[in-house]
């Protein structure tokens, strides 16, 4: 113990632990300038690390010369040579905490400049380096010729009552090059644009960012199946590869794992006979099942959900372990309730969760399954499972575009609304002709404050969809309302009262008083709120945007609420602008804890107009 007191006073009054307490504060300080200066200079992490480095190398000469050495007014002396009943050396120790203790003003100063001031610049840039990487990954398949887009296939059969089977051995082929690394497939929605289309491959090729196209011909007539396809390079128009297979129907499954090896052989994309790229098959080894399923699917592409779950069952009933037939029995089931009243849009889609939860027990491994879950339990307001669910989903199909959509989906309900631009914009690099993705991508633009990207993709959307749709109109609406343009509010408001009968009332309600003083109008909203007993979600979502922008948020808030409680279908909508004020009452915090967001917040982050101000209470803005 002497030994160690003494060595400790001999360390003291040679001013090596003063030395060492300046030495790391000083180096902490240099590697934090050095980690926040040199990528503004283009540089990777191999500067600062080096910095690191020489820091800690330098740590123990430092010492030791502190032990050999004394500084004093003359400069640098041995230490045995210095007089220690001099004042000069007491000054010196005293300059040695005078510098330590700048040093770490310094420090402080800066921990406190980087918190508060660089902290959300750097977050922003290193979102926005993520999202340049991603893009550069993407346009890199796109660059070595390893991109391809799956045109929907001409019904050549004699009665041309073929089409969902044409469609569905196209989407079918889309589904399985989609799972090959190292192939970018450009997705089903902008495939399918051209179906029908004299449009040559060359210009197809530019506005998929494609290299590649498979195209061909279904003719069946009977148990026999003539399927031709063709892959073609639209830059030059050499054809790649092409095949002309007769056969009996029972031959399908060959003929369309077959087209899929072979596609990738001209690409050269390897494929892993362990697995990593195997092809993923159809799920059912019964002709007439899968037959039942390709109609079900292509029912269910027009909206016709009902008339889907009837295909869908005739597949089950020919093959009971079809997993993907029970998936998409349960997805077509849970649509029915998306206009049902509260109590029996949750009955019906405790059914459909119970029928996608039979198909992962056939087929764990089936990851739309796990996405479908993923989207049933955001339903029931469990998003910290639905994020589990979704990130199965994901690690089965990485690089799925369906997969994208719902981290997307998620992130924007729950608030995270640049998370949600970053992954959609990726999307519409593979997806660029999709009208969801763009109505999508469009709403979340404005709800960020970047309301020229969102007039851009709207403006874009006009050759993708009818400029009647009431879903453009109703975001165009919100759009206004988020930029304060009273002129365009009135515009889409008469627009939308024609284009959507179930909130006609509302609109006209207040565009018969739209030029009075705003309390008129929320007198006009409160009477027809008060007294439409039969309002739907969309009815009521309007309800509370007008009462927001009109200075309400009170009712905002009250009309959200109850359209929430039985629906969490549009939670997406509560992160517009001009619902701020209502964010910050406190019956928003109650919502927002009822249904599931704290829960997923502190889980796994906060919204973007959100903050934790302790482990039990938060505010937004």
């Amino acid at each position: 113990m002497t030994t160690i007191m003494t060595l400790y006073s001999e360390l003291k009054r040679r001013n090596v632990l003063r030395v060492a307490a300046a030495y790391i504060v000083s180096a902490w300080l240099l590697i934090q300038i050095a980690e926040t200066i040199f990528p503004l200079f283009g540089f990777d992490d191999g500067p600062a690390r080096i910095v690191v480095i020489v820091m800690v190398i330098g740590f123990l000469p430092a010492l030791i010369v502190s032990w050999i050495f004394e500084l004093t007014p003359a400069g640098l002396q041995k230490e045995k040579d210095v007089d220690r009943s001099q004042a000069a050396v007491t000054q010196s120790a005293r300059k040695f905490d005078r510098i330590t203790m700048l040093v770490l003003v310094l420090a402080v100063s800066y921990f406190a400049f980087d918190k508060f001031v660089l902290s959300e610049s750097r977050e922003k840039s290193i979102a926005e380096s993520a999202r340049q990487a991603g893009l550069s990954e993407a346009l890199l398949a796109i660059k070595n010729n390893k991109s391809i887009a799956v045109l929907p296939f001409v019904d050549m059969s004699p009665n041309q009552d073929q089409e969902y089977f044409a469609d569905g051995i196209a989407e079918e082929l889309l589904n399985e090059l989609a799972q090959l690394e190292g192939l970018s497939v450009a997705g089903r929605t902008s495939s399918f644009t051209f179906k029908g289309s004299d449009e040559d491959l060359k210009s197809i090729g530019e506005q998929l960012s494609v290299t590649n196209i498979l195209e061909g011909s279904v003719r069946k007539d009977g148990n026999d199946v003539r399927i031709t396809a063709q892959l073609i390079n639209s830059q030059t128009g050499f054809h790649l590869w092409s095949d002309t297979y007769d056969r009996r129907i029972d031959d399908i499954f060959y003929i369309q794992e077959d087209i899929a090896r072979s596609v990738a052989g001209a690409l050269s994309i390897a494929l892993d006979v362990e697995g990593r790229n195997d092809l993923p098959g159809t799920g059912t080894s019964n002709v007439e099942a899968y037959n039942a399923y390709l109609e079900g699917r292509a029912r269910g592409r027009v909206g016709r959900a009902d008339q889907a779950a009837v295909y869908f069952q005739r597949a089950i009933d020919l093959d009971p372990n079809y997993a993907e037939a029970w998936a998409f029995l349960g997805a077509a089931i849970g649509v029915g309730s998306w206009n049902q009243p509260p109590e029996q849009a949750r009955a019906t889609q405790e059914r459909g969760r119970e029928l996608v939860v039979r198909a992962t027990e056939i087929d764990p491994n089936f990851a739309e399954a796990h996405g479908m879950l993923s989207s049933y339990q955001w339903t029931r307001g469990d998003w910290v499972g639905a994020t589990e669910f979704h990130q199965i989903f994901s690690a089965l199909t990485p690089a799925d575009i369906p997969a994208r959509i719902g981290s997307a989906n998620i992130f924007a309900r729950v608030g995270r609304v640049r998370a949600a631009i970053e992954i959609e914009e990726l999307i519409r690099l593979i997806d660029p002709l999709s009208y969801y993705g763009a109505m999508m991508l469009a709403e979340h633009y404005a709800q960020a404050g970047r309301y020229g990207d969102a007039r851009a993709v709207l403006e874009k959307m006009k050759t993708l969809s009818p400029a009647t749709d009431p879903s453009v109109i109703m975001r165009r609406l919100f759009m206004a309302m988020s930029e304060n343009e009273p002129g365009a509010v009135r515009e889409f408001l008469e627009k939308l009262a024609d284009a959507n009968p179930s909130i006609a009332t509302i609109a006209r309600s207040v565009l018969a008083e739209f030029d009075s003083p705003p309390a008129d109008i929320l007198r006009v909203l409160h009477r027809v709120y008060d007294d439409e007993t039969e309002m739907t979600g969309e009815g009521r979502v309007v309800t509370a945007s007008l009462a927001a922008y009109y200075g309400d948020p009170e009712l905002a808030l009250e009309s959200m609420t109850e359209e929430l409680r039985g629906n969490l279908l549009r939670t997406g909508r509560l992160w517009y602008p001009f619902f701020s004020d209502m964010r910050k009452l406190p019956g928003f915090k109650v919502l927002a804890d009822e249904i599931g967001f704290v829960a997923y917040w502190r889980t796994y982050g906060w919204a973007d107009t959100c903050r934790p101000l302790s482990d039990d209470d938060f505010e937004c803005n």
